[in-house]
């Protein structure tokens, strides 16, 4: 945390020597909080609800949707904690979606299933991002950690 602290004091400083400069970072509090609203694919949004992999842009489209959502930067094991706890949010914006159940697909038959869906539903759908004290941030080693059992089944390798 030396990097922190060094980070802090060098802020401090700054802001000490001109006033002027905190009132342009000053972000009020309604602005902080306020959510933000982006257009995503159905197919990204359907992955999220169902569970299954239906997005067009495979994983990319998950961590995208998730990350926008969150606010987060999520690793790979937090990508199931965060669908569970965007569902809900994207169920309550599209509650269309809600009885969508995803048969058998394989390569074949996935496009032609959700071009059907688009069709239905509409191909981009707004999506809010949950509100930041619904989203847990973690530690994604520490989580590592605690999935696996224990810090001693992590290995972590630290670089300069």
């Amino acid at each position: 945390m030396v990097v922190g602290s060094k980070l802090s004091t060098t802020l401090s400083r700054w802001f000490a020597a001109d006033e002027r400069r905190v009132s342009l970072v000053r972000i009020p509090s309604s602005e902080r909080r306020a959510m933000e609203t982006r257009e995503f694919h159905l197919g990204d949004i359907l992955t999220i609800t169902t569970g299954r992999l239906v997005s067009l842009r495979h994983m990319e489209g998950v961590y995208d949707i998730l990350n926008f959502m969150t606010r987060d930067n999520l690793f790979t094991h937090q990508l199931p904690r965060a669908s569970e706890e965007c569902k809900p949010y994207l169920l309550r914006q599209h509650p269309q979606l809600a009885d969508i159940e995803v048969p058998e697909l394989n390569e074949s038959n996935c496009q032609q299933w959700l071009a059907e869906q688009v069709a239905k539903y509409g191909e981009y759908l707004p999506v809010e991002q949950i509100p930041m004290d619904d989203h847990t941030v973690k530690n994604p080693i520490e989580e590592a950690a605690e999935m696996m059992g224990g810090k001693d089944k992590v290995i972590v390798v630290e670089t300069d």
